[in-house]
């Protein structure tokens, strides 16, 4: 209950919207309008928030266990995954946070002028190992 509590909280803070099934509303011309020292803030606000819905990522097999894209690079693709449990992550939260956190992310790649290495992360493993989901990483990262 405390975490729903803290949970809600920050997407209210976040967004301003949080609709009747907990959902944060946030469109992409509100987001293109924002500062960059705004951005940065809501880009720490809802990274916050991604990590408390996942929590412990508890598991007891690996089928309790995915990967959630995290973020987006210059050149493309997310930046990161990270592991959640079915069990006890709201799969319908989790993709409306992680899909504001990555055009939180592109918007402040071009607003800053970002650019780097182009590489591509591919999706790792993930297994239940020690009754919590964990990412198992690959080591055939791609650089163009």
């Amino acid at each position: 209950m405390i975490k729903n509590v803290v949970y809600y909280s920050i997407l209210f803070a976040v967004v301003g919207v949080v609709n009747a099934n907990g959902t944060a509303s946030l469109s992409a011309e509100d987001i293109a309008q924002k500062s960059i020292q705004d951005l940065r803030s809501l880009q720490s606000d809802l990274k916050t928030a991604i990590s408390m819905e996942i929590g412990q990522a508890k598991c007891s097999e690996d089928t309790q266990c995915k990967a959630l894209a995290i973020g987006a690079n210059p050149c493309g693709g997310p930046e990161s995954y990270q592991a959640y449990s079915i069990l006890n992550a709201n799969l319908e939260h989790l993709n409306e946070l992680a899909g504001q956190y990555k055009l939180v992310r592109k918007t402040l790649h071009a607003k800053t002028g970002t650019v780097g290495a182009c590489v591509v992360i591919p999706e790792p493993a993930v297994q239940c190992k020690n009754q919590q989901c964990v990412t198992i990483q690959k080591s055939n990262v791609l650089v163009f």
